[in-house]
């Protein structure tokens, strides 16, 4: 995504369990494969709505961000940053 400061973000967030709690909307529905991620634009929240579908190579792993420890949460919200900025097409 060649975004230095959403990368320092998240690299900061990674440090902190509450923090990553914090971005996803209290009423996901990860059993669905839906998630809402929640960021501040201008002090404004904007909740983005992505699914669980992660481009990922003919090895089957994942293309962009990942997780060491197998979480999806680096990548789930790296795609709902590329979805607020027109980066993904979905379709719901």
């Amino acid at each position: 995504m060649n975004d230095c400061y959403f990368l320092g973000a998240l690299a900061a967030v990674a440090l902190c369990a509450i923090r990553k709690a914090a971005l996803f909307h209290s009423t996901d529905y990860g059993d669905m494969g839906l998630y809402v991620v929640t960021f501040y634009k201008r002090g404004e929240p904007i909740h983005v709505v992505i699914d669980d579908r992660l481009p990922v190579g003919i090895d089957g792993r994942l293309l962009f961000a990942e997780c060491t420890d197998g979480s999806i949460w680096a990548p789930l919200i790296e795609k709902a940053y590329a979805k607020l900025h027109r980066g993904y097409y979905e379709q719901f």
